[in-house]
């Protein structure tokens, strides 16, 4: 065998294994970025979709077009539940439009920094791959990316089970 006279940490952590390991942590982030951004951004659509049909709502039993929540947050229709209850509900899309955002750019930011961790690696193979703690910023690394994928996947899904519809 090829491997004779090295010890174990040699015969794991090579330049082709680091290599390989860096290359395929950086293309699973960028596959993640495309799929997980384009399912965050039609979340974020859906939300504005819903946002916008609640403001038509709103603007017809309002009967205006311009200023509408101004009118529907007034003391003319303070009195009347419908109003208030879709005004609410406008309201609350916000916030879950706001959180899909956040989710999204948060995940972003996190692929897009394991990818240049991964990638700003390349040069430094020699020295990481007799770096102790290689291994450790590794598992670091991809629990990251895997980690930040499932927070956003799971809120994500959670967000429809907890929006009602009136």
């Amino acid at each position: 065998m090829g491997g004779k006279g090295k010890t174990m940490r040699e015969l794991w952590m090579d330049d082709t294994t680091l290599l390989y390991v860096l290359s395929t942590l950086a293309q699973t982030c960028a596959a993640l970025v495309a799929f997980v951004g384009f399912v965050g951004l039609n979340q974020l659509q859906v939300w504005q979709q819903r946002r916008t049909a609640v403001h038509d709502e709103i603007a017809a039993i309002v009967g205006s077009s311009t200023d509408v929540l101004s009118i529907a947050r007034g003391p003319r229709f303070a009195e009347q539940g419908e109003i208030t209850r879709r005004v609410r509900r406008w309201d609350s899309i916000g916030t879950r439009i706001r959180g899909v955002r956040c989710a999204l750019v948060g995940f972003e930011v996190v692929q897009l920094l394991v990818i240049l961790v991964a990638l700003a690696g390349f040069p430094f193979v020699d020295t990481l791959k007799n770096g102790w703690l290689t291994s450790v910023g590794l598992w670091i690394l991809a629990s990251m990316a895997v980690g930040s994928t499932g927070f956003c996947v799971l809120a994500w899904l959670r967000e429809g089970k907890d929006f009602k519809e009136d």
